[in-house]
């Protein structure tokens, strides 16, 4: 059975190296991974009328990005039981617990402090994902230098 593990992202590449580094210390065991992206729902009448979250998602995504997933789909295919993103709309701690037991999350994956993961669209939900209960694996990744930048796909392979 697949070991199920989150991932929080910024839907920017460099946000994907969490997602390489787990992939490559999982050992032979295959993942489900959700990636999840906490999204600050508009508010307004006009906006929630026509509000659908998988079309919002669709557009945060940059195609580099949903380049950079499927090309570590394809590189660890044998590591890779399922892989969807989310956007995680909730703004408390048990809205994000419920999503932990729901999706019968093990582990959360997380890179190194320094590291900041908010979107303009986004809020920071890394206080939220440190104080829950769920075993927590944090992983050491440098940033993209200055003179890439961070929605660029050779992000992913820079050391």
């Amino acid at each position: 059975m697949a070991r199920s593990i989150l991932i929080p992202t910024d839907l920017s590449v460099n946000s994907l190296k969490t997602l390489k580094h787990a992939l490559n210390e999982s050992g032979p065991e295959a993942l489900n991974i959700m990636l999840v992206f906490p999204y600050i729902q508009p508010t307004g009448i006009g906006d929630l009328l026509f509000y659908s979250p998988s079309k919002t998602l669709r557009s945060l995504q940059s195609d580099d990005f949903k380049d950079a997933l499927e090309v570590l789909r394809n590189r660890y295919e044998n590591k890779v039981a399922s892989l969807r993103v989310e956007l995680f709309q909730g703004r408390t701690q048990r809205a994000l617990d419920d999503l932990l037991q729901v999706n019968n999350v093990q582990e959360i994956h997380l890179p190194e402090e320094h590291v900041k993961l908010i979107h303009p669209q986004g809020f920071d939900i890394m206080p939220m994902l440190q104080a829950s209960a769920v075993r927590k694996q944090v992983h050491h990744w440098e940033p993209a230098p200055m003179h890439l930048s961070e929605d660029r796909l050779q992000v992913l392979f820079h050391q």
